[in-house]
């Protein structure tokens, strides 16, 4: 094989069918700028998302784990740094970024309505 074709890639590939095809290139600028806008969802998703679902989830397991409160706070802020790269592990292997959002949302609006519910004032501040 020579240099040339060990250096192309398949993202170099798919770019240049896609301008062959068209003439242009505006497809593949398209797809790119398309694929880069689901990444930043993605890495969005992860960091807001996943940060507001662990910690509503810590603040559940806190209420809920039969510890002193001392002891179920500290465990559960532990458990949550797995939890956490679980959530981001889980964002980027679904492939439906709709799948991802509903999920995230619907799963931290749970916790909190939970959480909130089972404060020691029965959910009244």
């Amino acid at each position: 094989m020579s240099t040339i074709s060990k250096l192309i890639t398949p993202a170099t590939i798919s770019l240049e069918s896609t301008r062959s095809k068209t003439g242009t290139g505006k497809t593949a600028a398209n797809k790119i700028g398309g694929y880069r806008w689901m990444v930043a969802s993605r890495v969005l998703a992860a960091v807001v998302g996943g940060y507001a679902l662990t910690s509503a989830a810590t603040v559940l397991l806190a209420l809920v784990w039969p510890l002193p409160q001392a002891e179920a706070v500290a465990a559960t802020t532990m458990l949550s740094f797995t939890l956490y790269t679980v959530v981001i592990l889980w964002i980027f292997t679904v492939k439906q970024l709709r799948t991802i959002w509903l999920s995230l949302m619907t799963a931290t609006a749970l916790c909190m309505v939970l959480s909130w519910l089972l404060l020691p004032a029965g959910g009244v501040a």
